[in-house]
């Protein structure tokens, strides 16, 4: 607690226990959606009842979260969740102009039924999308990479190979 009673909050806004001041975590839970070890409990009461299981869902863009700003993910709310047969933390394809994928997270409750999808900056430029649009999503199997191959953007000046020997 601060000064006079009032509980102190990062620049985030959350506080020492990860819980912004209605009391919802970063991922849009409140404390009522763990049970008392501290696992998630993901409430299918939520979810509607008459949901009709779907491949792909569209929703429209909006900008992401502040805490999600480039953590590569996507929130949709619980009953997109129902209709894809997804859960939380599941890896999904984005598919705009062109197609990506980020890790599906649930709404706040404040977004739920309002057929959005929050999406963070790159993955909007990754999939060639806009606030403002639509895109499909579709639930994916993961698969790890085998091979990974990373190049410059632009040739950049000789580096002395002395550096790269072990130390």
């Amino acid at each position: 607690m601060g000064l006079f009673g009032r509980k102190k909050y990062d620049e985030n806004g959350f506080d020492k226990d990860g819980y912004d001041k209605d009391g919802y975590d970063v991922d849009g839970f409140d404390k009522d959606d763990f049970d008392r070890n501290g696992k998630e409990i993901f409430d299918v009461s939520k979810i509607s009842k008459n949901i009709v299981k779907k491949e792909r869902i569209v929703l429209k863009v909006l900008e992401e979260y502040e805490y999600d700003l480039g953590r590569g993910i996507v929130r949709i709310d619980y009953d997109s969740m129902g209709e894809l047969d997804i859960e939380n933390y599941q890896i999904v394809e984005i598919m705009g102009e062109k197609r990506t994928v980020a890790t599906c997270h649930l709404l706040y409750p404040s977004d739920q039924g309002k057929g959005i999808v929050r999406i963070d900056e790159v993955i909007r430029n990754n999939s060639a999308t806009f606030i403002g649009d639509t895109v499909s999503i579709k639930a994916i199997e993961a698969v790890p990479a085998e091979k990974v191959v990373v190049t410059p953007l632009m040739a950049g000046p000789p580096v002395d190979e002395r550096y790269f020997t072990d130390a």
